[in-house]
């Protein structure tokens, strides 16, 4: 079609009629885009490019942003300030659902797992304190996830530990991943964040690995692995430092205001995604193909305001300091902050396989209401749009998000997704 216009005269080039002309631009700016690698839609620019193994995919969006690609219609609330036992939430750590619309909640508080319906009855609770089969350390300080798997199955990860259980609450085992080290020394540090995938017998658990640099310097880096049942590695991301500013060189948290350097997770069809807030930059690897996808997005990190430090260092010092401003303080005051905040908190995967991005600086609702925005990203990097949520999503499932909200009392809110 492109050469047969090619070979018009000019005189039927300037005689075409309004709406030739308008298709005729269409075709050669559609030849422009292909020639140069890249896609143009309404909702920006895309180019692919292939580094190595890897596709990079890199989203230039527009300037302008699109309407909101779904409005949350909220249908349900579980949790209840006095009733019933079951329905009083005291600090609920996440939230999953299977693939029946069965929601399952992890109270660290409590110590216990509760499961409730679709329609937010409560079916049954298990689990306590203890060193037991079934029981649970429940740290405060470290992950406590419920998660649903394949074979009727539910994981909680209980660290150093990963219990696994029947849906129904019935202990069936656990993987010990603090005792049962493997012959690789790195495992010696304990992870934080870890899946099973029982389909494949398969682990895959983010990592930190201690790496010294000197002397007396022990330096950290993050990795996302997958082993097998005896912990042997399989496969293993590239092991990333945080960016300068961000946990790097104080271990105190000094990032503003407690932003996530490093975020993970790992997709329901089998694709690790992991990535530094800092850049907009998400790496993902297929475990079934093997395959390595890179996306990159335009947006800039925002600056961080003197106002901003000082509410944190007073957080700080609330939460960590009593009785020791003495100690802390003059560190607060000589600690080196980043001037500006990262680009995105933390992602999340629905069912679609789409990437939800949460975006780090909320933005405000033409009510005035502050929202927390979200990128959505196709499984093949490309940007879609943008969905503004009330809160920090805690999950995606069966065409509903889920999210815990604390302002009165601990409840979780879902809503569902209306295009």
């Amino acid at each position: 079609m492109i050469a047969s216009f090619s070979r018009r005269s000019a005189y039927e080039t300037r005689h075409l009629s309004p709406l030739a002309t308008c298709f005729l631009c269409l075709l050669l700016l559609g030849a422009a885009a292909c020639a140069g690698g890249g896609s143009r839609s309404g909702a920006g620019t895309v180019e692919r490019l292939a580094v190595g193994d890897t596709t990079v995919v890199r989203n230039t969006l527009p300037a302008v942003l699109p309407p909101p690609l779904h409005i949350l219609e909220e249908d349900l609330v579980i949790g209840v300030e006095e009733g019933p036992e079951e329905y009083i939430l005291l600090n609920p750590q996440a939230i999953d659902v299977d693939e029946e619309g069965a929601i399952y909640v992890s109270d660290q508080r409590a110590g216990e797992v509760r499961i409730y319906g679709s329609d937010g009855t409560h079916r049954v609770t298990f689990g306590r304190r203890g060193e037991g089969p079934g029981e649970f350390h429940s740290n405060m300080w470290g992950l406590f996830d419920v998660h649903p798997v394949a074979g009727g199955r539910l994981t909680v990860e209980d660290m150093p530990q990963l219990r696994v259980f029947n849906r129904d609450g019935t202990y069936r085992t656990s993987f010990d991943l603090n005792h049962t080290i493997s012959s690789d020394e790195r495992f010696r540090v304990s992870s934080y964040g870890v899946r099973w995938f029982p389909e494949r017998e398969q682990l895959v658990a983010s990592w930190i690995w201690r790496v010294q640099t000197g002397e007396y310097i022990m330096k950290s880096r993050y990795a996302l692995v997958v082993l097998d049942e005896d912990l042997e590695i399989v496969a293993e991301t590239p092991a990333c430092e945080p960016p300068p500013g961000f946990h790097s060189g104080d271990q105190m948290g000094f990032s503003l205001p407690f932003a996530a350097d490093y975020c993970h997770t790992v997709t329901a069809d089998g694709r690790l995604v992991w990535g530094v807030s800092t850049a907009y930059r998400i790496d993902t690897w297929d475990m079934e193909s093997e395959e390595w996808l890179r996306i990159e997005a335009d947006i800039a990190p925002a600056p961080v305001t003197a106002a901003e430090i000082d509410s944190f260092k007073t957080q700080f010092l609330e939460r960590y300091g009593q009785g020791q401003e003495g100690v802390w303080r003059p560190l607060l005051n000589q600690a080196e902050y980043p001037s500006r905040k990262p680009v995105y908190a933390d992602f999340l995967a629905d069912d679609e396989g789409r990437l939800w991005v949460q975006r780090y600086a909320p933005v405000t609702a033409p009510d005035g209401a502050e929202r927390i925005r979200y990128d959505i990203f196709g499984q093949n990097g490309e940007w879609q749009g943008i969905v503004d949520s009330p809160a920090t999503l805690a999950c995606i499932s069966g065409g509903a998000v889920f999210w815990l909200d604390y302002s009165d009392y601990p409840v979780i809110r879902r809503a569902r997704l209306l295009r």
